[in-house]
């Protein structure tokens, strides 16, 4: 004759077996979570087992989102223990980043949150992250990649947006970091440029070391046109600085505006090119409105891999400078 006998677990809710603190091997069943506890004899509450309803609901890597939206907190339960290589989290935004951007996982201290851009990894300058959208970060050892940051501009329209500096106050704004053989042209973009001192010069300096130094030798041409159809020229060889536009004026309700191309950055055997179209306000007798048109050249045989913009005294009360590159094909 055939007998069963019934076997049961030591069992409780969530709450009481957290309160447990089960001996080495033995199992305690969660009737809150439907999961079995796994008892290490140190541990209170046991080290919980996944069942297919965490697997389906990824219950364990989708964090309470904290912080702020620079500096994002995430809050797992359990808690994770260690930042691992191959560590997994997913969570839902609660606002919208504006600049480059950390994450700090269960207190176990603040990391980078960075995106794929070309073939470069970079971190994160704006608007990637948007309240309301659920997204993925994966260690690597280093740093957090996001594997689902928006996409660039798509290649048919030629232009992929790299970053930004915005203007505070600033002695100057430089881009490093961003610039590589990834993308042989570039665009710059400059938008509401005030300086702080009235009746200044806005020039470029270019880096061939990532912004450690910059060049101190370019030639230009370029020809200004003000309100009194006044035409001036500036430049010339072997300047100092690139100037991109002279005497500016310092009136909140004006700036500077317009585009800078960049071409041949890698060109090792000939020189870099640049062609700009910038209108501003200038001061003194002619004040109105300046439109600068000009050109110019570095033959440094070294890629350029940062730029850098100022006025000539003065920092930069305010506005904003974009960086595109522009699609090999």
């Amino acid at each position: 004759m055939t007998t069963s006998t019934q076997t049961q677990l030591r069992r409780g809710t969530s709450a009481q077996v957290a309160a447990m603190t089960p001996v080495d091997g033995e199992p305690v069943y969660n009737t809150t979570d439907d999961r079995i506890h796994l008892g290490d004899g140190a541990t209170a509450g046991g080290i919980p087992h996944v069942t297919y309803k965490d697997v389906q609901n990824q219950s364990f890597i989708y964090g309470t989102v904290g912080g702020t939206a620079n500096a994002i907190t995430l809050t797992n339960s359990p808690a994770i223990l260690s930042y691992g290589s191959s560590l997994r989290l997913k969570f839902k935004a609660t606002s919208t980043n504006s600049s480059a951007t950390t994450v700090n996982v269960d207190g176990l201290g603040t990391k980078n949150i960075y995106k794929l851009s070309g073939t470069s990894l970079i971190a994160l300058t704006g608007n990637e992250i948007v309240s309301g959208a659920i997204y993925e970060l994966n260690y690597d050892g280093t740093q957090f990649q996001m594997l689902n940051a928006p996409a660039p501009i798509p290649p048919e329209s030629g232009l992929v947006y790299l970053g930004q500096m915005v203007a505070s106050g600033s002695t100057s704004l430089a881009f490093t970091s961003l610039m590589s053989s990834t993308y042989e042209d570039y665009v710059v973009s400059f938008n509401h440029i005030i300086p702080a001192t009235n009746s200044v010069d806005f020039y470029m300096v270019t880096s061939t070391d990532n912004g450690a130094s910059y060049g101190t030798s370019y030639s230009s041409a370029a020809d200004t046109r003000d309100t009194s159809t006044t035409i001036t020229n500036i430049g010339g060889d072997a300047q100092t600085t690139m100037k991109i536009a002279t005497s500016q004026s310092n009136s909140s309700d004006q700036g500077l505006c317009g585009s800078l191309n960049i071409f041949n950055i890698s060109n090792t055997s000939g020189w870099k090119n640049f062609t700009w179209l910038v209108t501003g306000h200038v001061t003194g007798s002619t004040s109105g409105i300046r439109r600068c048109v000009g050109s110019g050249c570095n033959n440094n045989i070294n890629d350029i891999d940062a730029i850098k913009f100022a006025f000539s005294s003065g920092n930069i009360t305010s506005g904003t400078i974009r960086l595109y590159g522009v699609q090999k094909s």
